[in-house]
């Protein structure tokens, strides 16, 4: 992001911010990288096809930009990072009918 031209109309304050923006593509982020994994046990729960499943997302806690949030005259930006930021693990059930 190059700048912001403020559009205004009759009171001289801005309603909103126009941005101007640079070359494309001219800056990039690095690579994305994040290692999940997932083991499945199939078997059969009250006589239907089950799948019982535990994983762990993002097992070395990659934190990796999703996108930047400006705030409004875009002088300013947070980072806001995929989900999951950190190692996440859950157990699951799955049931067929």
């Amino acid at each position: 992001m190059q700048s912001t031209t403020p559009y205004t109309e009759t009171n001289n304050q801005p309603l909103f911010y126009i941005p101007q923006y640079g070359e494309f593509n001219a800056e990039q982020w690095g690579s994305y990288h994040r290692l999940d994994l997932r083991a499945d046990y199939q078997t059969q729960i009250f006589g239907l096809e089950s799948t019982i499943y535990i994983e762990v997302l993002n097992v070395y806690g990659s934190k990796t930009v999703q996108e930047l949030e400006y705030n409004i005259d875009y002088s300013d930006f947070e980072k806001d990072y995929q989900f999951p930021d950190m190692p996440l693990p859950s157990i699951g059930i799955t049931l067929n009918f």
